[in-house]
């Protein structure tokens, strides 16, 4: 039985952890601009924080979703919505970075 808690408490603690890393680089964000230039698609985005991490910084859309994250990027734009945005690594994020994860926010 001991076994078998620690075994959950462990896989529980891993899962968290790779959720906290996941979201360190998350940010939720404003769409400013977004559109396809020649086989790749991009959007400007701006960090709603209180103390921004970018303002108006361009991004590099994931081509193999690039569809599914221009539509996601078109439908805030034009509602007003905000979007969860996710990218790779632990810093922020570099002009032209890759969006990894987009999630309208309504």
């Amino acid at each position: 039985m001991k076994k078998v808690v620690l075994i959950i408490m462990a896989v529980t603690m891993i899962a968290t952890l790779g959720i906290a890393a996941a979201q360190a680089n998350s940010y939720v964000v404003t769409v400013k601009y977004a559109g396809v230039g020649g086989t790749s698609g991009y959007v400007m985005l701006s960090d709603t924080a209180a103390t921004p991490a970018f303002t108006n910084r361009w991004f590099t859309l994931n081509s193999a979703v690039m569809k599914e994250q221009l539509a996601t990027a078109l439908t805030a734009a034009s509602n007003g919505f905000n979007v969860y945005a996710g990218f790779a690594g632990t810093t922020t994020p570099a002009a032209y970075s890759v969006v990894t994860t987009f999630y309208v926010i309504p």
